[in-house]
């Protein structure tokens, strides 16, 4: 690793401890999209922060909508201690006949 990749990632935790500390703070979260490497591909905040199962359900919707960047595969939340999964990225496709069906 160079020592400016190192950098990098110092920088981008930092920036994003701060956008963490400021949404949970104003009562908000911050949900992430993520690419199949666990690159942050997306960052967006939510005000106000999710508190009930039906918000949840309304927030993976509108995520599920939406594909602001085509390597993300999953979104996740900032619960004010870990990061979460919240949803995959995209429509959800429902496996077809032959997906499900064992060959033979």
């Amino acid at each position: 690793m160079t020592e400016a990749a190192v950098l990098d990632a110092l920088t981008l935790e930092t920036l994003l401890g701060h956008a963490t500390d400021d949404a949970i703070t104003a009562g908000d979260t911050v949900v992430r999209l993520l690419d199949d490497t666990g690159t942050i591909c997306d960052l967006v905040r939510v005000s106000p922060a999710p508190a009930t199962p039906g918000a949840f359900h309304a927030l993976q919707a509108r995520l599920r909508s939406i594909r602001p960047d085509p390597r993300g595969v999953a979104w996740q939340y900032w619960n004010g201690r870990v990061w979460r999964h919240l949803a995959n990225a995209g429509v959800d496709r429902s496996p077809t006949s032959s997906e499900t069906t064992p060959a033979g």
